[in-house]
């Protein structure tokens, strides 16, 4: 027949979940449910194609049976079983003592990296991020003004060629109508009436090229003083 030994188990099987008892069953308990789940788990019970399969699991309900029925055996079981739930326990709460300690040096190194940096740039690594944002910024910003003056440059400067073509011994108003919207006039135009139109012109022209490189000229000494006190 089918005879295990107590010698012959798996020391890290658990015998109360083998048989489904609790660890608290008493013997007559443990009794009464091994004979139900013999007459149901006998081999001879099952298919010949089941039956071995079944007798592994039916000599694993006997190994589990001996052993808990035996006082000493279970006793010596249960002592296992206590001492692997204090191991794990410990582990578990050593490993969350190493954890909160690896948070605390992690936690202490980085605010000694902090403070180095401080000591050494007289700035914290937030306040230097958002230093060098606030210099692009400004940089990204003049290019943008001086985009504007070089287009404003290069149509002043076409502007300045048309009017010096129409300054042609056969010069007249007419090429200063065509830059100017002038409104067409009846009648000859007197050369002193074009050079006053012309002086007229190149006076305003001259006052809005000083007035954009005055607002240059602002822009840059604020950025440079922006630069310097960062």
């Amino acid at each position: 027949g089918i005879v295990p030994t107590i010698a012959a188990m798996d020391i890290d099987e658990n015998p109360y979940t083998v048989l489904g008892v609790p660890q608290d069953a008493s013997i007559e308990d443990i009794k009464k449910v091994y004979r139900k789940v013999v007459l149901t788990k006998h081999p001879d019970r099952r298919p010949e194609e089941q039956k071995e399969a079944a007798e592994k699991e039916f000599i694993q309900l006997q190994r589990a049976y001996e052993l808990l029925a035996d006082e000493d055996a279970r006793k010596a079981y249960d002592n296992l079983a206590s001492s692997k739930f204090r191991a794990r326990a410990f582990k578990s709460n050593r490993d969350r003592e190493m954890d909160a300690k690896r948070k605390k040096m992690a936690s202490d190194l980085e605010e000694k990296e902090r403070a180095a940096m401080e000591r050494r740039h007289g700035v914290s690594p937030e306040s230097e991020v958002e230093m060098a944002r606030e210099r692009l910024k400004a940089e990204l910003e003049r290019l943008r003004r001086k985009r504007e003056q070089e287009q404003l440059d290069r149509r002043m400067a076409a502007r300045d060629q048309k009017l010096q073509e129409s300054l042609s011994p056969n010069g007249s108003m007419h090429a200063l109508r065509q830059i100017y919207g002038a409104r067409p006039v009846a009648g000859a135009v007197s050369a002193d009436t074009v050079k006053r139109k012309e002086e007229d012109v190149f006076a305003k022209l001259r006052a809005k090229a000083l007035a954009k490189k005055a607002a240059e000229a602002d822009s840059g000494n604020a950025t440079k003083r922006l630069h310097s006190e960062m």
